[in-house]
């Protein structure tokens, strides 16, 4: 009885091992598919800002998702500035461009660059805490779904640069 009895156990044992050990594979492959801060790349960034006392600027760049599968971008804060939202332009009936916050959050698919560009998608910074001249550095940290937060410093371009005396 006993004999059965450590058998039955050691059965038991054995299956809900097996059972941990399929968890534990499926979360691991399941992960492997999800972009990582490794697969997602921002190239050609930069900040535009109108004049160097401007409250507000616009940054453009691309995200490139070298992943297997899709990411999202959920937000975006810079410690310069009070707000950052994502923003677009668009075209309306009457065929003016306007633009307008963009709700949710941003796909970024793999293989296909998600551009953001003056007159399309872009990071809107609202509430510049102080002034920027031309080529200072603006601190953006990019919060994705997989890949996690990528920290960014772009470049500042003026619109106008300040006259001379």
């Amino acid at each position: 009885m006993a004999s059965n009895l450590r058998q039955i156990t050691y059965q038991f044992d054995l299956g809900i091992r097996r059972i941990w050990l399929a968890v534990f594979a499926a979360t691991v492959a399941i992960s492997a598919s999800f972009a990582s801060a490794e697969s997602i790349a921002i190239k050609e960034g930069f900040v535009f800002v109108a004049t160097t006392g401007s409250k507000s600027g616009a940054a453009y760049f691309a995200i490139q998702n070298s992943g297997e599968s899709a990411d999202r971008l959920l937000s975006a804060n810079s410690e310069d500035a009070r707000a950052v939202e994502f923003h677009s332009h668009l075209v309306g009936a009457d065929g003016i461009a306007r633009m307008e916050k963009i709700i949710g959050s941003i796909e970024v698919p793999p293989g296909i660059p998600r551009i953001f560009e003056q007159g399309s998608d872009h990071l809107m910074l609202m509430g510049l805490t102080r002034s920027f001249a031309h080529d200072d550095k603006i601190k953006i940290t990019l919060i994705f779904e997989h890949a996690g937060e990528i920290a960014l410093d772009l470049p500042v371009k003026l619109g106008r640069q300040p006259t001379k005396k």
